[in-house]
């Protein structure tokens, strides 16, 4: 950090000045790749990379002509006039049809795989993405984070300032499978608001499958996150960070001096440690993670290993007076109360070889994933201590092709499964003796097989259908069949429909109707077996519309999905996790979300609304999740005042969020500045009135923020310091998490939200 203070001071270091920026279309301000930046008359010349990008080197002070220029767009020069500093020059391009020969062309394209490969004529109802670029300039968000982006699309919700958890149509927070590379990851979720367990600066792309995957992908209900980590190949040595009030962060990138190889590693940690916890509670939370990758070529293709993991930790004091077993009636003072604990780790380990070219498209993959969570829960009547693990090894792959103007994927997945979920008596004294309360254990093999076809059945008209089989037993009644139709309107307009049945084998013992749910942020997975918790099932019906409109790119979802075999807690216990008991369920969900985007030279800017009706059922309970927010709304714009310099505005709304009422002692102050827990203390284990039977207040809240940027040369040529400064909640609008009552009979009271503060970040790159 003080060579990057020096670098501001000093300034360049050589006679050479740098001229970087960013290429787009004029029409809807797409990224141009391999566009020419040169300077007339002279040999420096660059292409832009994937994201548009350019970074010029040009001899010393003066006036150059640039010239950036690409096939199927009108050419421009532009006289630039630099200095000894670094100059920022960003280029729109208009668009220009290109008149070609006729010419017959027989396909022989690849089967695009992952969402950052996969083109948008393919035919998938409510696929998303978010490029690295836009992951870092969402206007919406003060800290990157990968989740919290996804959160803003149509029909994707978390719940305002506890974003501890994803849904997706109306699907619980354990019902998405995320995948990093290829790999499988469980529990990627950090607590008290920092969601996404990974570091944002090694993310180049992210994609959401929320109506109907390939089915390459099994064992979630509601969706599929795919993360690509950076795939870049650096010729030196580079590195980016950040410091704001969720935590500190690093990642580094590294050639490495064989196959052309790379090496990634990245990591993260909270900084909550160091402020002041006040009023002298307890209270002690905290997150890390890292993230380590090397790719080198190996044959044909290329060999890619990946290592990640997280952790968490959150301890408050429980409110909860236990006498021990030596304690003396009418004792004074009254012992303390105890603490409740909570931890969780995650841990991952893959590896994946991939052959891509023209004609066909190979990968083999094998990972091992672990989870392991340990809680110290101060029940009234007795505390108890949870313990749960769990852990995947498997092996899989896939092949594509072909045939007779048809493309096909096929492939299969083999994964054992283990699990362990324990409650105990949580020992008062050392000489009490811990008891086994409550115990499930299982140990399943599990084997499919998939394939899938595309087809153009007219010009405008394209078919997907596949299916996923599970393989021996009774299997056939776990048959996944998956198909969307495409309907090509226009250039400007895409029709989409589709139906997609999906079955999850690990479910989550979690209780998201808790207090706690929305600090906590865990997931205690338990897998189906005979006699045991149930497999679930999820049947949605899709549609979609995409249009593009002068730069401006409009989409419309909506859903209906049906859910059986759910395993649900609520209706069992009021504690934050399954205690000895579950229920098993089904549910439904149907809504409709219509967003609006924009990216411009200059700006930036974002509309998102939805309409959402989600409910749960066990027996003759029906209740509707607290996490089913009836409406929502959001916008957000980022303003580039001049090259260094940009302001943000976001906005958010919602109405109709239901809400059970806690019964018993229970007190937070959120400390905007921790990002996370603030002041916790309490032990919420009942409620008063119906699950979902109350509505909170409606809410919203207005955030802005500006960032500038400094452009040193000490260090790199293409060196980058910023500073962030942000207002959130500038109107101090007093939102409302949750809903108490200390004792049965007393009034209500309101568990707010953070009131108006300051946000501060500092950004690095070299």
């Amino acid at each position: 950090m003080l060579a990057l203070l020096l670098a501001m001071m000093l300034g360049p270091a050589n006679s050479t000045t740098l001229v970087r920026g960013t290429v787009r279309a004029s029409d809807d301000g797409t990224p141009l790749a391999a566009a020419l930046v040169e300077v007339v008359g002279e040999v420096s010349r660059v292409r832009t990379d994937s994201a548009g990008v350019y970074a010029l080197q040009l001899a010393g002070a003066g006036t150059f002509h640039l010239r950036v220029s690409r096939l199927g767009y009108v050419p421009r020069t532009l006289d630039v006039v630099v200095g000894s500093a670094p100059l920022s020059v960003d280029v729109v391009l208009t668009p220009q049809p290109y008149p070609l020969s006729e010419l017959t062309v027989r396909s022989t394209a690849k089967w695009p795989a992952t969402g950052s490969d996969r083109d948008p004529i393919w035919a998938e109802p409510g696929l998303r993405a978010i490029s690295g670029s836009d992951l870092h300039a969402n206007p919406a968000l003060a800290s990157a984070d990968v989740l919290q982006s996804l959160a803003a699309l149509g029909n994707v919700g978390a719940v305002p300032e506890l974003m501890s958890t994803l849904h997706v149509r109306g699907g619980s927070s354990d019902q998405n499978l995320v995948m990093v590379d290829g790999i499988p990851v469980y529990n990627l979720y950090h607590g008290g608001g920092t969601l996404t367990a990974i570091n944002p600066d090694a993310v180049s792309s992210a994609t959401l499958h929320g109506a109907v995957p390939a089915p390459q992908f099994g064992g979630a209900l509601s969706s599929v996150v795919e993360m690509r980590t950076d795939d870049s190949r650096p010729s030196r040595l580079t590195a980016s960070g950040a410091m704001d009030q969720s935590g500190i962060r690093q990642t580094v990138a590294a050639p490495l001096p064989w196959s052309g190889g790379s090496l990634l590693l990245s990591a993260r940690r909270s900084l909550s440690e160091l402020y002041p916890v006040g009023d002298g509670q307890p209270r002690s939370t905290a997150y890390a993670d890292a993230l380590g990758k090397a790719t080198v070529r190996l044959g044909r293709g290329h060999l890619e290993l990946l290592a990640l993991g997280s952790s968490d930790r959150l301890a408050f004091e429980s409110l909860v007076v236990h006498q021990s077993s030596t304690a003396i009636d009418n004792q004074w003072p009254a012992p303390p109360s105890a603490q409740n604990k909570f931890q969780w780790s995650t841990g991952t380990q893959g590896i994946v070889w991939s052959v891509d070219d023209s004609t066909q498209r190979w990968q083999l993959r094998a990972w091992h994933s672990s989870f392991a969570g340990t809680s110290t829960w101060a029940r009234t009547s007795s505390p108890i201590r949870l313990t749960n693990d769990w852990s995947s090894a498997g092996v899989g792959g896939l092949t594509s092709w072909t045939w007779s103007g048809t493309d096909f994927m096929a492939g299969a997945d083999a994964e054992r499964i283990h699990d362990g979920y324990r409650i105990a008596a949580d020992p008062l004294t050392p000489l009490d003796t811990s008891q086994t309360v409550f115990a499930m254990s299982t140990q399943v093999p599990l084997v499919s097989v998939f394939v899938q076809a595309r087809r153009e059945l007219a010009r405008r008209w394209t078919l997907v259908a596949g299916a996923r089989q599970p393989v021996g037993g009774s299997s056939w009644r776990l048959v996944e069949p998956r198909v969307a139709m495409q309907f090509r309107a226009s250039s400007r307009l895409l029709l989409s429909a589709g139906f997609a049945r999906m079955h999850q084998q690990s479910q989550s013992l979690r209780n998201e109707e808790s207090l706690l749910d929305g600090i906590v942020g865990v997931s205690l997975p338990v897998t189906a077996s005979r006699g045991g918790a149930p497999v679930g099932r999820s049947d949605q019906l899709a549609l979609s519309a995409d249009a593009r409109f002068g730069g401006v790119n409009l989409q419309l979802d909506g859903y209906a999905r049906k859910l059986d075999g759910l395993l649900l807690v609520a209706p069992a216990t009021a504690q934050p996790f399954g205690v000895g008991a579950y229920e098993i369920g089904s549910g439904l969900a149907r809504g409709v979300g219509i967003s609006a985007t924009h990216h411009g030279e200059h700006l930036v800017w974002s509309v998102g609304y939805s309409m959402e009706n989600t409910t749960r059922r066990s027996g003759p309970t029906s209740y509707d999740p607290m996490f089913g927010i009836s409406r929502t709304l959001s916008a957000s714009a980022g303003l580039r005042v001049d090259p260094q310099t940009t302001l943000r505005i976001a906005g958010w709304g919602a109405s109709g969020r239901p809400s059970s009422v806690g019964l018993g002692a229970f007190d937070w102050t959120p400390s905007p500045m921790l990002h996370g827990a603030g002041n916790l203390a309490g032990s919420p284990q009942q409620l008063a009135g119906a699950l979902g039977g109350a509505r909170l207040p409606a809410y919203w809240r207005v955030d802005v923020g500006v960032r500038h940027e400094w452009r040193p040369t000490l260090l790199a040529p293409d060196g980058m310091v910023a500073a962030s400064l942000g207002v959130i909640n500038v109107f101090d609008r007093t939102n409302t998490a949750a809903l108490v009552q200390a004792t049965a009979g007393a009034s209500r009271q309101a568990i707010g939200l953070a009131p108006r503060s300051l946000v501060l970040g500092l950004e690095w790159r070299y």
